[in-house]
């Protein structure tokens, strides 16, 4: 069959421009219906054998259950991990504490108070939870970890429980405090005070165990006084010095709520007793008394109100 081409005369010039006008018209639709570019072939990768991977050494997990007592007292140094590790720690106490071992869960509850961390949002439970199992335990202790031990359920328990937003939990906490400040000696500016009647009033004043135990003068204006460790006193004149720091920090608790308008009566009166009795603690903390008491006569309080 003769397919005439354009441009090629068959049957006179109109059978030519029919021709041509549907060449023009496929070419066109054809054009459009195209792609632009016509994709570039893909190029093969070429690959590489993966370097050999090193392997990494796993740590040995302790099976001793004494030796994972002794790791979790790292832990809790580190404030991210100290919620965890005291409550494993605490599942040791109830697991394994007897009193061939209570030496190491004394060393334990050490760690957990010199951390800094116990008074903190976040630990604050896991501490408190620690040290009430500690406590039905309390008799494996020997009896001149007794005392100590007393302060550390002071600062674990009877501190933390006042975090609270119930008013009346608040209050019976807040008492308690009150009760170890009134108690204090109204002591003269450490100038005017021998060193003979602060190691007196260190040693005979007797201990309250329902709350905190007795605290006494202030040991530091006795320049032959050296404390060993802040946390485990080795003498009489060093345990009534530990009282009076964990009391303090105590009164640093209840300073946090001078905000909140239905403890801020309370605390006030509070901060007003200790500052009748400011000498009795360490020149430092003397001088923050002071400050608390100026700030609240020039209304001038800073001090965001305690997390709850």
């Amino acid at each position: 069959v003769n397919i005439p081409q354009p441009g090629r005369r068959v049957h006179g010039g109109n059978m030519d421009r029919l021709f041509d006008r549907f060449y023009r018209k496929g070419q066109k639709q054809l054009a459009q219906t195209a792609p632009a570019h016509a994709p570039a072939p893909k190029k093969q990768k070429i690959e590489e054998p993966a370097a050999p991977v090193a392997k990494t050494e796993k740590k040995a997990v302790p099976t001793d259950p004494l030796e994972a007592l002794r790791k979790l007292q790292s832990y809790v140094e580190v404030e991210k991990k100290f919620p965890k590790a005291v409550a494993l720690m605490k599942d040791l106490v109830s697991q394994i504490m007897n009193e061939g071992n209570a030496d190491d869960f004394f060393q334990a509850a050490h760690a957990i108070i010199r951390s800094g961390h116990i008074h903190k949002e976040g630990c604050r439970k896991p501490c408190t939870d620690f040290f009430k199992e500690l406590s039905t335990k309390r008799e494996l202790f020997k009896n001149e970890q007794q005392e100590v031990f007393e302060l550390w359920i002071f600062a674990a328990i009877t501190n933390n429980e006042l975090y609270t937003d119930d008013t009346y939990i608040f209050h019976k906490v807040l008492n308690k405090l009150s009760s170890a400040v009134d108690i204090l000696p109204n002591l003269p500016p450490p100038s005017n005070l021998s060193s003979e009647t602060v190691i007196n009033d260190a040693t005979n004043t007797p201990s309250s165990p329902s709350s905190m135990p007795a605290a006494t003068a202030d040991t530091v204006s006795d320049s032959s006084v050296s404390t060993v460790s802040p946390f485990l006193p080795t003498n009489p004149i060093e345990l009534a010095r530990l009282r009076l720091d964990f009391l303090f920090d105590f009164l640093v608790s209840a300073h946090s709520f001078i905000r909140v308008p239905w403890a801020k009566t309370a605390v006030n009166t509070l901060l007003g007793t200790a500052y009748l009795k400011r000498f009795n603690f360490r020149p430092e903390q003397t001088s923050q008394i002071d400050k608390w008491i100026s700030d609240i006569k020039n209304k001038t309080i800073t001090k965001p109100a305690a997390e709850i």
